[in-house]
């Protein structure tokens, strides 16, 4: 068993089958930072020198295999957040079935049992990835992660448009798409990479490969 304090940043300082707990966001970010790193429940984070954690967690990773609970107070008592395998996980966008936030507020910590299904369901609904751990926190991955919630609203509004049509199951590469919320010029062809959110979820309920032209109000064939 393991417990130690470290200066380090990046979800590469937690090796696999521990967790980490970082005293700044993001990992830490840029700058190194403390980070406890532990392979086993801690009753009291406040352990003697050099090991005093109390109320300073702000980002978790969790490369174990098991559910990592996190509470407020020594001795497992208080508000309990669990997290399951993944991250990073930033404490200030994590709330528990209380709404309470345990940003700045970890005192003790236990292993349990493995994630539920649904622990995992929540934290994937909220846009984690809770297995095999998620890149470090960034403007990147911050880009990445609006564009899936940007296509997934997408997806929603082109099925309802595609049902009042009257669309139907595969149509090829080929559809009627109102256009003007894209903001596509009239007869602009866009490939596979090119198209916006709204074309590709267009495109994908069509079920249709290859190239599509987004036409204002007019039905379309495969550009030439």
């Amino acid at each position: 068993m393991t417990v130690k304090v470290i200066d380090g940043k990046g979800s590469g300082a937690c090796p696999q089958g521990y967790y980490a707990l970082y005293e700044h966001p993001h990992c830490n970010g840029s700058a190194n930072g403390r980070v406890l790193i532990a392979d086993q429940s801690m009753d009291d984070h406040h352990m003697g020198p050099p090991i005093d954690f109390r109320s300073t967690a702000t980002c978790v990773v969790n490369r174990s295999s098991r559910t990592l609970e996190l509470f407020q107070r020594p001795g497992l008592q208080g508000e309990r957040l669990p997290v399951p395998p993944g991250g990073p996980y930033d404490l200030r966008e994590l709330k528990n079935e209380n709404s309470s936030s345990l940003n700045d507020a970890v005192c003790s910590t236990r292993l349990g049992e493995p994630p539920s299904e649904t622990l995992l369901g929540k934290f994937r609904k909220a846009g984690h990835q809770v297995t095999g751990g998620k890149v470090d926190q960034g403007p990147a991955v911050g880009r990445l992660l609006t564009l899936r919630r940007e296509e997934k609203h997408a997806t929603g509004h082109v099925r309802s448009m595609a049902e009042a049509l009257g669309v139907r199951a595969r149509a090829g590469a080929c559809g009627v798409a109102v256009a003007g919320r894209c903001r596509a010029r009239r007869g602009r062809s866009y490939g596979a990479g090119g198209a916006g959110p709204v074309l590709r979820a267009f495109r994908n309920h069509l079920g249709g490969p290859g190239s599509a032209r987004v036409v204002e109000g007019e039905r379309c064939g495969r550009p030439s």
